[in-house]
């Protein structure tokens, strides 16, 4: 994976948040470079169940710069428009967007660093709230909105998503008959 790696760490190749608008550049810094923060976590811990001390050190290592590369690419600290920080994407740099998805990508893959978690938890309601409560998201980011969703104790706002009427929803299957 390291051969993939842009600007010091992100990955930025493939699908990201792939069935959500076009087919690429959904996010994908934001996804695949927290799937590789977690893969190098998960190899330093293997290395340390198996004894091999100069190769966790080593994952650890690379674990850490991803996770800072992430976040100086990423992460939004200062923004006069919204007054807190919150994670944007490399889709249309250097514009800026705010998608629930990205918000909810870093929170799950532990990317957000102790200071801005509660900013973070905020741009995400906002995002979604912004896009009226439709499920703004792709096949991969689905899973961490819902996820961000419990973390915050907001069933409220889950239930709202699948009764919209409206594409993309679940009541939408429904009244069309798509119930399996």
């Amino acid at each position: 994976m390291q051969t993939w790696e842009r600007k010091g760490g992100l990955i930025v190749h493939g699908l990201g948040d792939w069935g959500r608008d076009i087919a690429f550049g959904n996010l994908q810094a934001n996804i695949e470079t927290a799937v590789y923060y977690k893969c190098l976590q998960c190899l330093e811990m293997m290395a340390t169940e198996m004894g091999l001390e100069g190769d966790a050190k080593c994952f650890h290592q690379g674990a850490e710069r991803v996770y800072g590369v992430y976040n100086t690419n990423l992460l939004v600290a200062k923004d006069s428009e919204y007054g807190h920080a919150y994670y944007t994407s490399l889709d249309n740099h250097p514009s800026r967007d705010r998608t629930a998805v990205a918000q909810a990508i870093a929170l799950k893959f532990g990317m957000v660093s102790q200071q801005h978690i509660a900013d973070v938890q905020k741009a995400f309601l906002e995002a979604i709230h912004h896009d009226n409560y439709v499920m703004r998201s792709g096949e991969i980011g689905l899973r961490y909105l819902f996820m961000t969703l419990d973390d915050l104790r907001r069933p409220d706002i889950v239930l709202r998503m699948a009764r919209q009427e409206e594409h993309p929803s679940y009541m939408r299957f429904l009244r069309r008959g798509e119930t399996t």
